[in-house]
């Protein structure tokens, strides 16, 4: 078992340790429970839960008009090589962490976003919540997932090419749907 202490990055780059995370086969736990960061009273953004996911494991974890957020990073690469398009992977507490409900909702929800992603990316969600049902095999995957590509707070995101190869990394930034647009633009021009 390997031991990772997590770090909730706050807006201008400072960090605040909250916990250690195990990852061991099948134990990936925050040690001290929430985010210290959760909204106040605010409805999270949360992906809905299916009865049988084990056989929904590469159905998209929300839709928003005609974008959806896929669950599969298999079946996410597959479709990014088919299009042509790069992965925008996106690690996230969906009920639990203020600043990745913030960024749901203040950019990943929000038309602008939804317009740049669907000529850009192709979009991948790897949830670890606390309260919403998953299946055994897709917190596996969000875990050996977590582990490969060094993911140490929530939320972090990444872009990465087809294949899986990170372009670049970043979280929650300010400023709404249009900053973070051309954030991500910025950040591409990596490749």
């Amino acid at each position: 078992m390997k031991k990772i202490e997590w770090k909730w990055y706050l807006p201008g780059g400072a960090w605040v340790g909250v916990g250690a995370l195990v990852v061991g086969i099948g134990a990936f736990s925050v040690a001290n429970g929430g985010c210290p960061f959760a909204a106040a009273g605010g409805s999270p953004t949360v992906m809905k839960a299916e009865s049988n996911r084990e056989a929904a494991a590469a159905a998209p974890a929300k839709e928003v008009g005609e974008m959806s957020w896929m669950t599969d990073f298999k079946a996410a690469k597959a479709l990014a090589e088919k299009e042509k398009k790069d992965l925008l992977i996106s690690f996230s507490g969906s009920d639990w962490c203020g600043w990745c409900i913030k960024l749901d909702q203040e950019v990943m929800e929000q038309p602008e976003f939804l317009e740049w992603a669907k000529k850009n990316v192709v979009l991948l969600k790897l949830d670890f919540p606390q309260n919403i049902p998953q299946s055994e095999a897709l917190k596996r995957q969000n875990e050996t997932l977590a582990q490969y590509y060094g993911v140490q707070g929530f939320p972090t995101v990444i872009l990465a090419k087809p294949d899986g190869q990170v372009i670049a990394r970043t979280g929650y930034q300010r400023g709404g749907a249009a900053a973070y647009v051309k954030h991500l633009d910025e950040l591409l021009k990596q490749k």
